[in-house]
């Protein structure tokens, strides 16, 4: 039997197959090698020459989708990635935008682009950390990290690079006669240059520059110096175009301004102030009264005024506000800062997350929509659903609380007595919930209601608890002692064993009431009973969770991504996340899709992700499946799982 050639056109992915006769008679069942071109060689069995063509054909489609090695594709259902350009700045003439890219601290370009986004210009050689438009003549201004300020006409030319600063931080272009304000943060000085780059004064004695704003209808500019972090004296200052001081603020109304914004239309100011965990923006009338201050959901990292209406619009940590004139929320929106911590609800496939840096609870649904939202929270680092009643139990570390939310967000209980608690786990047959308490160290569990049912001691700093759904035990990793121990729904210890160091994340497979444990360096699988059945190391665990259907588990860590174990230890996939850092994964057990939270410690984009699993599944189809000899065939591949061979 002549082999049949079977070769993968590499524009459309179609297979194409040709069938010619035989001189002679083939022995039956007869074996015949089909070779993919470019692809791994599969195995077809070929009958004897007689055979209609339909047979053949049927038959080799078949035979090609026989059974793949096995391979898993993980395959994003949706997510929240943030994108955080260094700075951005519109010119409300046309609607373009200037955009600050760095590539290393020296390197980097400014771009411009449409208002419908397609690009008009790049100009390398600037590593910028600030662009201001100039909506007089489109040009725009860029304070550059290598000491200088440049201005570039709106085709992208450079018009002037001008020397003499250090570290710029921030620049203003005045609309009407085409002059800049710098931040020169590295001398301490505030200075204004003429639309040539010529320098029209420099004032003096500041400490940290992170802002400035120029007036277009007067000339003049507001200041935001930070002022020392130690200190909290942080100032805004009111220039008049020819560098007289007309205000300045006093410690009484504002310490810690990060960012001001002028509108125009009438002279006011808008203030961003944020420390490590709070956050407002102030309105100030063009004599420095303050006209509103209203608190942000997270701290706020720019402030940006609205000529036309005098509404504000402040951003910071992923997060978006507008407020109107008077300083109410009109509109407030974004994404997730630190996602710290997901809890999957198995019925609904929504996720619950702890977004320890903005200090919030969100709840999401399967596709990502947003379905509620909450403050309040300071650094909560656990976040558990009751799949029974869909209600969350958070852990609110930093305020040292339990909080118990309804499905719909509203809060049933907020429980004192706790010390930094670090991780809380629901359990949905009683909707009772364990708890962490770190500070205290302690292991508790809590009724419904958030009645205490049982409090236990001798632990040393806890970090973790997982119930197990099926049968309501509790695993506790006691982390300072490197001991993991088994409860009891009543508390009882059912088994306790060391050997566990760095432990800080446990979870449990209700298939086999089995238990993984992420170690320092790796990941290890505890029987029911306590038993070691085996440990995986060179892991950089950051923790475990267990799909409790099949009993695998997926085991996450420092920039070495996701990884899926089977129960025997074998990596079954990976999920590469760069430079994120994966910090809590959620599976349902009902589809196997499961939840991560990444962030880069860096401040840099963050995510929750919703992924599913595609097992490998051969599935060709063939046309036409009839004809005359020499016949071409066409097979298309709907294979599932990116299978890497065929047998």
């Amino acid at each position: 039997m002549p082999p049949i050639r079977l070769g993968r056109d590499r524009r459309t992915g179609l297979f194409a197959i040709a069938i010619r006769p035989a001189i002679s008679l083939a022995p039956p069942r007869a074996k015949c090698t089909v070779s993919v071109e470019g692809g791994t060689p599969l195995r077809a069995i070929c009958l004897h020459r007689f055979i209609p063509v339909l047979a053949t054909a049927v038959m080799c489609a078949a035979l090609l989708a026989a059974a793949p090695a096995k391979a898993e594709t993980i395959v994003p259902l949706s997510s929240s990635p943030l994108v955080f350009p260094h700075a951005v700045s519109v010119n409300p003439t046309d609607g373009s935008f200037w955009v600050a890219e760095q590539t290393t601290l020296e390197n980097g370009t400014v771009t411009h682009l449409s208002a419908s986004g397609n690009l008009l210009s790049v100009t390398s050689g600037f590593s910028a950390v600030s662009v201001s438009a100039n909506a007089g003549d489109g040009s725009c201004w860029v304070a550059d990290y290598n000491n200088q300020v440049g201005h570039l006409s709106s085709d992208g030319d450079v018009l002037a690079q001008v020397a003499g600063f250090l570290t710029p931080s921030s620049v203003s272009a005045n609309a009407s006669d085409g002059s800049c304000w710098v931040a020169d943060n590295g001398h301490g000085q505030v200075v204004h240059l003429s639309a040539s780059g010529t320098e029209l004064w420099r004032g003096t004695g500041f400490y940290k520059l992170v802002s400035v704003s120029a007036n277009s209808a007067d000339g003049s500019c507001w200041v935001a110096d930070a002022g020392s972090t130690e200190f909290l004296d942080g100032v805004v200052v009111h220039f008049a175009a020819d560098g007289t001081e007309l205000w300045r603020s006093t410690l009484s109304l504002l310490r810690t301004p990060i960012s001001v914004s002028v509108d125009s239309h009438d002279g006011s100011c808008w203030v961003a102030q944020a420390t490590t965990t709070a956050g407002s923006v102030m309105h100030l009338a063009s004599d420095g009264t303050k006209i509103s201050q209203t608190s942000t959901v997270s701290p706020p990292t720019a402030a940006s005024a609205n000529s036309a209406d005098d509404s504000c619009w402040a951003v910071g940590r992923g997060q978006a506000t507008h407020l109107a004139s008077d300083g109410t929320v009109a509109w407030e929106g974004g994404g997730v800062f630190q996602p710290y911590s997901v809890s999957v609800n198995v019925t609904d496939d929504s996720c619950w997350v702890a977004d320890i840096g903005n200090g919030r609870v969100e709840h999401l649904s399967a596709t990502g929509d947003q379905l509620w939202r909450g403050g309040g929270f300071s650094l909560p680092e656990s976040a558990s659903v009751d799949s029974g009643d869909g209600s969350c139990w958070v852990a609110d570390t930093n305020h040292n609380q339990i909080v118990h939310l309804g499905s719909d967000g509203v809060e049933l209980a907020r429980l004192n007595g706790f010390s930094v608690p670090a991780s809380v786990s629901a359990y949905a047959a009683d909707h009772s919930c364990w708890v962490a308490d770190t500070g205290n160290n302690n292991v508790v569990h809590l009724s419904a209601s958030g009645t205490e049912l049982w409090r236990g001691a001798g632990y040393n700093g806890p970090a973790a608890v997982a119930v197990n759904p099926a049968d309501g035990t509790c695993w506790a990793a006691d982390t300072n002692n490197g001991r993991i121990v088994h409860l009891g729904v009543d508390g009882a210890q059912l088994w306790s064993g060391t050997g566990f160091g760095g432990s800080r994340s446990v979870s449990v497979s209700s298939a086999d009431n089995s238990c993984w444990v992420g170690v320092d360096g790796g990941d290890v699988h505890l029987s029911a009973s306590g038993t070691e059945l085996l440990r995986v190391s060179n892991m950089g665990s950051n923790g475990v969770a267990v799909n409790s259907a099949d009993g695998s588990c997926w085991a996450f860590g420092n920039y070495n991504g996701v990884r899926h174990l089977a129960v025997d230890g074998r990596q079954l996939s990976s999920i590469s996340m760069g430079a994120r850092i994966p910090y809590s994964v959620s599976v349902n057990p009902t589809d196997g899709s499961f939840w991560v939270a990444a962030y880069e410690t860096d401040g840099g984009p963050a995510a929750v992700t919703h992924y599913t699993v595609q097992g490998p599944a051969a599935d060709f189809s063939a046309a036409p499946t009839t004809g005359s000899v020499p016949l071409n065939v066409q097979f298309a591949d709907a294979s599932l799982g990116s299978p890497t061979s065929w047998n």
